[in-house]
């Protein structure tokens, strides 16, 4: 809804696409409540949508793959005080969330250079976003 009301209708398919997968198994920030989810989700949402509204450079396209990217490969996988991970699952969320990056910073460069910029900037934003809610837990979901 937050798409069709901003008029982005094709951005709102294709962010989800790019930041559900990654979010998945990178972990971050988890809400304590449904109601909080819903409500954090939507502003989450429309933040991205008007960042992508806005017009980026090729410098800034680039940089902002290669810094995000890098913060994920690090972090990931983040636990929250309601998704503990055992070692197993950690090292396969590590894993699968290191291929996942790598995959959409590869696909960002290609729909950059393929002059769909639009499209390359929706898979930036959900890196984006995936590497701000990394940090959140070592401080909001403390016990």
């Amino acid at each position: 809804m937050v798409g069709a009301i901003l008029g982005m209708i094709w951005q709102s398919i294709i962010f989800p696409l790019a930041y559900i997968p990654l979010r998945q198994y990178a972990g971050g920030y988890h809400a304590l409540t449904p109601r909080l989810c819903y409500g954090l989700s939507t502003l989450l949402i429309a933040v991205s949508l008007f960042l992508i509204r806005c017009e980026m450079s090729l410098r800034f396209v680039i940089l902002g793959t290669f810094i995000c990217a890098a913060v994920v490969w690090v972090k990931v996988p983040v636990e929250s005080k309601n998704k503990k991970l055992s070692e197993a699952e950690h090292r396969a969320f590590r894993k699968t969330a290191r291929r996942i990056v790598i995959f959409e910073s590869a696909l960002i460069f290609v729909l950059e250079f393929s002059a769909y910029d639009s499209a390359a900037q929706c898979v930036l934003i959900a890196i984006m976003m995936t590497s701000v809610l990394l940090f959140f837990p070592d401080t909001i979901n403390k016990e």
